[in-house]
Protein backbone atom coordinates (compact mmCIF):
# COMPACT_ATOMS: atom_id res chain seq x y z
CA UNK A 1 0.00 0.00 0.00
CA UNK A 2 2.74 2.46 -0.86
CA UNK A 3 0.34 5.24 -1.90
CA UNK A 4 -2.13 4.97 0.99
CA UNK A 5 -2.34 8.30 2.84
CA UNK A 6 -5.69 7.95 4.64
CA UNK A 7 -7.43 4.84 5.92
CA UNK A 8 -11.01 5.31 7.10
CA UNK A 9 -12.00 2.06 8.80
CA UNK A 10 -14.60 3.49 11.16
CA UNK A 11 -17.70 1.50 12.04
CA UNK A 12 -16.45 -1.80 10.62
CA UNK A 13 -16.97 -3.85 13.79
CA UNK A 14 -13.22 -4.43 14.07
CA UNK A 15 -12.52 -6.22 17.33
CA UNK A 16 -9.49 -6.94 19.49
CA UNK A 17 -7.74 -9.34 17.11
CA UNK A 18 -8.37 -7.19 14.06
CA UNK A 19 -7.00 -4.03 15.66
CA UNK A 20 -3.87 -5.89 16.80
CA UNK A 21 -3.30 -7.51 13.39
CA UNK A 22 -3.82 -4.21 11.56
CA UNK A 23 -1.42 -2.40 13.88
CA UNK A 24 1.31 -4.99 13.43
CA UNK A 25 0.85 -4.96 9.66
CA UNK A 26 0.97 -1.17 9.40
CA UNK A 27 3.99 -0.94 11.70
CA UNK A 28 5.98 -3.23 9.39
CA UNK A 29 8.58 -1.26 7.42
CA UNK A 30 7.34 -0.21 4.01
CA UNK A 31 3.73 -1.38 4.41
CA UNK A 32 2.17 2.09 4.31
CA UNK A 33 5.01 4.61 4.10
CA UNK A 34 2.72 7.57 3.37
CA UNK A 35 -0.08 6.85 5.85
CA UNK A 36 -0.97 10.10 7.62
CA UNK A 37 -4.46 9.44 8.99
CA UNK A 38 -5.98 6.26 10.41
CA UNK A 39 -9.61 6.31 11.55
CA UNK A 40 -10.63 3.34 13.70
CA UNK A 41 -13.48 5.09 15.54
CA UNK A 42 -16.80 3.32 16.17
CA UNK A 43 -15.24 -0.14 16.23
CA UNK A 44 -15.44 -2.81 18.92
CA UNK A 45 -11.88 -3.12 20.24
CA UNK A 46 -11.36 -2.99 24.02
CA UNK A 47 -9.13 -0.37 25.63
CA UNK A 48 -6.07 -2.64 26.20
CA UNK A 49 -5.76 -3.50 22.50
CA UNK A 50 -6.12 0.18 21.59
CA UNK A 51 -3.19 0.99 23.86
CA UNK A 52 -1.12 -1.71 22.21
CA UNK A 53 -2.14 -0.41 18.80
CA UNK A 54 -1.09 3.14 19.59
CA UNK A 55 2.35 1.92 20.72
CA UNK A 56 2.78 -0.24 17.61
CA UNK A 57 1.70 2.58 15.31
CA UNK A 58 4.07 5.09 16.92
CA UNK A 59 6.79 3.88 14.55
CA UNK A 60 4.81 4.88 11.44
CA UNK A 61 6.54 8.21 10.89
CA UNK A 62 4.10 10.13 8.67
CA UNK A 63 1.11 9.02 10.80
CA UNK A 64 -0.05 12.19 12.52
CA UNK A 65 -3.73 11.46 13.24
CA UNK A 66 -5.27 8.35 14.77
CA UNK A 67 -8.95 8.24 15.63
CA UNK A 68 -9.76 5.47 18.12
CA UNK A 69 -13.05 4.17 19.57
CA UNK A 70 -14.22 5.90 22.74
Amino acid sequence: MPRLERADLRANRIGDGGIKALSVALATDGTAPRLETLNLSSNMAPAPSLGEASHALAVVEPLTRIFLPR
